[in-house]
């Protein structure tokens, strides 16, 4: 139950993220000050992701030594891991930068840096919800 709720928090704030990014990118060139406060509020989002993740891995890790390390010898567990392992880094190497970069830009950045930006955080989420849409269908139907 508790790696459920891990995967729930990680995959559903990187969900939510990606629902409230596209909002802010609509205000970007109509509102500015009103995309500076929605993004000031998905800060919080970051905390929650972190947590969600720490649960699954920790929750993760103890499953394994439950069952004296039987599933960690299938394929489709090996698969999952290295996708949480990309997910966690692409996080920590693509998103954070990007994220920290937004902040920056917002309040009065040129318009074509938020246009690459823009098109840096697209491919951020798609990659992500991909990766945790594998994981699923991994944990689902365990082949291997």
């Amino acid at each position: 139950m508790l790696h459920l709720t891990g995967i729930v928090l990680l995959g559903g704030t990187t969900f939510l993220n990606y629902i409230i990014s596209r909002q802010l990118w609509g205000y970007v060139e109509a509102d500015r000050n009103r995309a500076v406060i929605i993004n000031s509020t998905t800060l919080v989002f970051g905390r929650l992701t972190g947590i969600g993740g720490a649960i699954t891995i920790l929750s993760g890790v103890a499953m394994v030594a439950i069952f004296h390390g039987v599933v960690a010898s299938q394929l489709w567990f090996r698969i999952k891991m290295i996708l949480v392992l990309l997910i966690i880094i692409n996080s920590l190497l693509f998103a954070r930068p990007q994220s920290l970069k937004l902040k920056k830009l917002l309040p009065e950045g040129d318009i074509s840096e938020l246009s690459a930006l823009r098109k840096k955080s697209a491919a951020y989420y798609a990659i992500q919800l991909a990766m945790f849409l594998s994981i699923i269908l991994l944990s689902v139907f365990r082949f291997g």
